[in-house]
């Protein structure tokens, strides 16, 4: 049965690969990949310093092209290894690898394993960017959303965020709700993605708009993510706060793990707020849109149909 990718079971898959890998033995018999759970996907690590992926039965990853530190050979099984200071990269593409298969179980396993690998190994061979130029300006207005969201909700804002982008809103609390967007400066629209971005749920919604524009003399996205979290320190956070933050970053995102893949360059003008009232046509437009009619592209929405705001004012609407 497939199943729908929150932001809860998106952290258990994390949780359940990391522990799993943790607790191999050096040395100790194969045993099946959590979650996949299948005699045909085994996983071990050995007293040499491997961690030994094999595939039962299974030859189809002859295509893929590998970088130096990992090795496919196909037989009748087909064996993956790579060195234990890898970790991080294994776990990241088993934990992309069930993502791809839980959101649909009519494929094989072997099918989203293969086409997880085939992606994650062209930016590890140093061929493009980790994440593409939409997904880097989207995470970086929701970073600085949560910048300044932190002046008046504190710790709150860093655990509303949704860190996945699979719920409808970027920050959901008990009471507020904030959707983040990025856009080049002079834009007058950003992008709906879904209409339950708009949807009100009987509490106020912020919408924070960031310009981001591309730039030769700009910075990288590691860099301002570093700065963002130094100025979300800075705001009174406890460094165990920003440094479990910094980790779910990388554990997603692999800001760091792989900064120096990033080229692309970026620079950040003004943020502005605009609050979505129940009675505004865009949420009216999305209250009234029949779940029959998706909008798969999304729609452009013009800034100038909600009412601007402040985080000031924002603050008193939800305190």
């Amino acid at each position: 049965m497939n199943e729908k990718l929150t932001k809860d079971l998106i952290d258990k898959i994390g949780e359940a690969v990391n522990g799993q890998i943790q607790k191999l033995i050096p040395g100790g018999l194969p045993v099946q990949v959590v979650l996949f759970n299948t005699p045909d996907f085994l996983i071990q690590t050995t007293k040499t310093k491997l961690h030994i992926l094999t595939l039962k039965n299974y030859t189809q990853l002859k295509d893929i092209e590998t970088p130096d530190w990992l090795k496919i050979k196909s037989g009748t099984d087909t064996i993956i290894t790579a060195p234990h200071d890898r970790t991080t990269e294994i776990a990241y593409l088993l934990r992309k690898s069930y993502e791809d298969f839980a959101s649909d179980t009519s494929q094989p396993f072997t099918s989203s394993i293969h086409s997880k690998l085939k992606v994650i190994t062209k930016w590890w061979r140093g061929e493009g960017e980790p994440l593409t130029e939409i997904v880097q300006k989207g995470l970086l207005g929701e970073l600085h959303a949560m910048g300044e969201l932190v002046q008046i909700k504190s710790e709150d804002a860093i655990a509303g965020w949704d860190h996945t982008s699979r719920e409808p809103v970027d920050f959901n609390h008990t009471n507020w709700s904030v959707e983040s967007k990025a856009k080049a400066k002079g834009s007058k629209t950003v992008k709906i993605s879904s209409k339950k971005q708009l949807t009100h749920q009987g509490k106020p919604l912020l919408i924070t708009v960031l310009d981001v524009s591309k730039s030769k003399d700009g910075e990288s996205l590691p860099q301002l993510t570093e700065k963002i979290l130094a100025d979300i320190r800075r705001k009174g956070l406890a460094k165990s706060t920003v440094d479990a933050l910094r980790k779910r970053i990388d554990d997603t995102y692999m800001v760091f793990k792989y900064e120096l893949s990033f080229s692309s360059k970026w620079k950040i003008g003004e943020i502005n707020y605009y609050i979505v009232k129940e009675d505004s046509d865009p949420a009216q437009f999305s209250k009234n849109m029949p779940e029959s009619i998706g909008v798969p592209r999304g729609y452009d929405l013009d800034l100038s149909c909600l009412e601007v705001t402040s985080l000031e004012l924002f603050k008193n609407m939800i305190d």
